[in-house]
């Protein structure tokens, strides 16, 4: 299972790439994709090629990232617990859904999202995009990986939230 863990985290370093600095935001970003991963992994499809899945690591990376919002480091992406993830992953209330909170909290971690050399916020903004029911890809994918109208993010949050529930949730209250 670690191999696998590895494998995922070092796929989702190369896609979702942060330079290797030692400043705190760094470390941190690396944390966060460490264990979105980590989360994921029981879940992963073993045999599907592409879909709706493959958004969940950047959207529950980005989410860990600027979760909790302790801003002088003292909290780890660790120290939110599964339910919270859970709530903010299914919520639809705007302002609270995992979108509004990752747009929230990225300039509070010091990126501009007008910055398009900003990698985090260029991630961001190709998650956030809004796709119709037929995206243009070059996968021909079976119906059931299409995803439907919406954004990347959307996709990706819904697909973690039933990953949490299914693995998480039932055997530990936090990511300890």
């Amino acid at each position: 299972m670690s191999d696998a863990r590895e494998l995922w985290w070092a796929a989702g370093r190369m896609a979702h790439y942060v330079p290797d600095g030692n400043s705190p935001l760094d470390n941190r970003w690396h944390e966060a994709l460490r264990l979105a991963a980590h989360l994921l992994e029981p879940g992963w499809p073993k045999h599907w090629s592409s879909g709706p899945f493959t958004f969940a690591l950047p959207t529950l990376a980005l989410l860990l990232y600027v979760e909790p919002t302790d801003l002088h480091f003292q909290s780890t992406p660790r120290d939110v617990p599964i339910e919270e993830l859970i709530a903010t992953l299914r919520s639809r209330h705007p302002g609270r859904r995992a979108e509004d909170v990752i747009r929230a909290g990225l300039p509070q971690r010091g990126h501009d999202l007008t910055d398009s050399e900003d990698r985090l916020s260029r991630l961001f903004h190709g998650c956030t995009v809004k796709h119709g029911a037929d995206p243009v890809s070059p996968l021909e994918l079976p119906s059931f990986e299409q995803p439907r109208s919406g954004t990347q993010m959307e996709w990706g949050a819904e697909w973690a939230t039933g990953v949490l529930e299914t693995h998480h949730l039932p055997d530990s209250a936090t990511m300890h």
